[in-house]
Parts: C-alpha cells; structure tokens; sequence
C-alpha cells in the first residue's frame, strides 16, 4: 500500500505540475489538448491524501500503548513529517480556492506554479534525506522532485491528453531543451541523495538488501528510459519532417510508461531500510528476496563483478532487444513492440549484471 501511494503521490504532483507548465505555454506552441475539467482539482486532492500516508503509517505503528488517533495528531501536529503535511494541506486548499475564484490564465498559472513548487519543497523537508542532512538533503530532495514533475508532469498531459500531433514539431523545439535540463539536474540531485544513503564504493555491496536491489533496479530502467528520451525528442522530430502522417503520440506514451515503473520502483525505496552501514543493515534485514533467487547463501559476503558466461548471454540478448527497438522504429515505428523490447532490454540487463556477480 506505502508503494501505491508513493507512486500515486509522484503522478498526481507530475500531472498537477504539466497542467500549469501548460498553461503558461503558448497555444500555438503544443497539441491541441483536451484536459478533463476536474484532473487538476482530482491531482491536488491526490497529493494531499498520499502525502498524509506516511503520517497515517507512522501513527499506526508507534500507537501500540496509546489510542491511534491520539498518536496521529500528536505526530501530525509536532512531527516534522506531520507539520509539512500540514504545509501542504494549506497550500493545496489554496490553490484549489484560488482555481474556483480566478479566471484561467497566465498570471494565476504561474501563482499556482509557485503555490505547487512550495508544495514539492514541503514534500522534501519529510524526505528521509532531509532527516540525514536537514538542509541539503530536503533541498536535493525538492530539487530532484521538481525537476521531474516538470519533465515528466509536461510529457504525460501531452502524450495521454492531446486531441492530435498538431504543432508537435513546435512543441519539441521547446520541451526538448526544458526536458534534457530538467533530467540532468535529476540524475545530479539522484546521485547526491543516493550518496547520502549508500557510498559509491558500497554501491555494489548494496545489492544483497532489498533497498540495493530497489536502487539497482531503478538505475537499470534509466538505461530503456533513455533510449525513449532519444527516440521523443531527436528521432521522432526528424520523422516528422520526412513523414508527416505519422503520430508520435504513442511513443511519447511508452517514455511516460516507463517513467510509471520508475515511479514505483522509488516508492519501494522509502519502504526499505537506507544502507548506511551494509553489514548492520544486512543483520536487522537479512538478504533481499531477489537477491536470494540467484543465490542461496546465510553468511554475509560481499560482491564483486566479473565476466560469466550467463552474465554475456544476457548482456548480448540487452544488445538484441536495444537494436530491435531501433529497428522497428526505423522499419514501421509500433509504439506497441518499442515498449514490449524496451522491458525485455531491462529485463536482460538486469539478468546480465546480476549473472556477473561473485561473493567474496
């Protein structure tokens, strides 16, 4: 259930964030769309009730000698996870408000804008890196969310709610260069949080614990996420221009698809136990589930990466499916295929690194 929230709580903030940075857009400059009146109202509400989830939960699980909602407002009420909630309460009330009494248009976007980015900053001040390092950790932590509402938030409404592929080749000219900015400052802000959590050196060692595993997972999907972004903002450009019946909208949807299994992959990360020291995290947990299918042990080890003949098998199949992506693009351009080679080339990844290692 903490998963389903927090990948909620992600989409609901992308989708809240694509309405607005649409808004102030210039109608000439995207696709037609057609939003649901209630999505923007229905995203804030959303934001509001996941985000309480860790309250709820938190509640739920120190109320064993007090009553539960005794527990529930005292946390919300003196807990710092509690007292952003409350922020972002405030501010979702307001801006649903404010939507009902002002007229749509620039100026009370970019109100709404500010309103939301104020959200994400409250959202990251309850972030697990903000209690590691109260400062840094809640600034990388909003910074990080902000930039992927904006990229992904802006590809969603785009790809799931536009009437047609009218002025898509205008609108690129502006979302490419946003969206290229918006993902490096997320791997930066990314690696930063991570760094708070796990060493680089320890990076490898982290696989064995469900939260290693949840890290691996996630940096092994950026890999077909990737090949999408190159697709959606160079390839399909230039088909555009030799062929203008075709239709990018699909491939757009199969990026934010893959940003949706990026998104409950994180989710699963705040359920699991930070690494900070391998050793005692691995005697409170034990070994991750997964990591026990490719291997059966009890004592502690650590990993090392080497060449295997599984592990090559599977890196040559990433190969295959990396090229049959490409080539059916090249060849008909089915969204439908892209997407189904897009996981297998996951799949085999991550088959392909995890055959490559050795305990020690």
């Amino acid at each position: 259930m903490a998963v389903l929230m927090e990948a909620i709580l992600y989409i609901a903030c992308s989708m809240s964030m694509g309405i607005l940075v649409l808004s102030v857009v210039n109608v000439n400059s995207i696709p037609l769309l057609k939003i649901p009146s209630y999505l923007f109202s229905l995203s804030l509400v959303m934001i509001m009730i996941t985000a309480y989830y860790p309250v709820i939960d938190l509640a739920s699980r120190l109320s064993t000698d007090t009553s539960f909602l005794l527990k529930l407002l005292n946390i919300t009420m003196h807990y710092q996870i509690g007292k952003s909630w409350l922020v972002t309460a405030l501010l979702v009330i307001f801006m649903m408000i404010f939507t009902k009494v002002k007229k749509d248009s620039k100026r009370s976007s970019i109100i709404k804008i500010i309103a939301l980015i104020a959200v994400l900053i409250s959202i990251g001040a309850a972030s697990h890196s903000s209690t590691i390092t109260k400062w840094s950790g809640m600034f990388g932590h909003s910074v990080h969310l902000i930039s992927v509402t904006i990229w992904a938030g802006t590809l969603i409404i785009v790809s799931w709610f536009s009437v047609n592929k009218h002025n898509w080749i205008l609108f690129l000219t502006w979302y490419t260069p946003l969206a290229r900015t918006c993902f490096f400052i997320v791997m930066a802000a990314g690696l930063y949080l991570m760094s708070l959590t796990v060493s680089y050196q320890d990076y490898p060692d982290s696989w064995i614990l469900p939260y290693g595993q949840s890290l691996l997972i996630k940096h092994v999907m950026l890999v077909p996420l990737l090949y999408f972004i190159f697709i959606n903002s160079r390839w399909v450009k230039k088909r555009l221009i030799y062929n203008p019946t075709f239709d990018p909208r699909r491939l757009a949807r199969v990026e934010t698809i893959f940003i949706l299994f990026i998104f409950i992959v994180t989710g699963t990360l705040g359920q699991n136990s930070p690494p900070h020291n391998i050793k005692e995290t691995w005697n409170g947990e034990g070994y991750s589930v997964l990591f026990q299918l490719f291997f059966q042990v009890e004592e502690f080890y650590s990993i090392g990466l080497t060449f295997t003949t599984q592990g090559i098998l599977f890196l040559l199949l990433t190969g295959c499916f990396t090229t049959l992506i490409f080539a059916e693009l090249k060849r008909e351009g089915r969204a439908g295929i892209a997407l189904v080679c897009g996981i297998f080339t996951f799949i085999c990844l991550y088959l392909g690194i995890m055959e490559s290692v050795t305990l020690h």
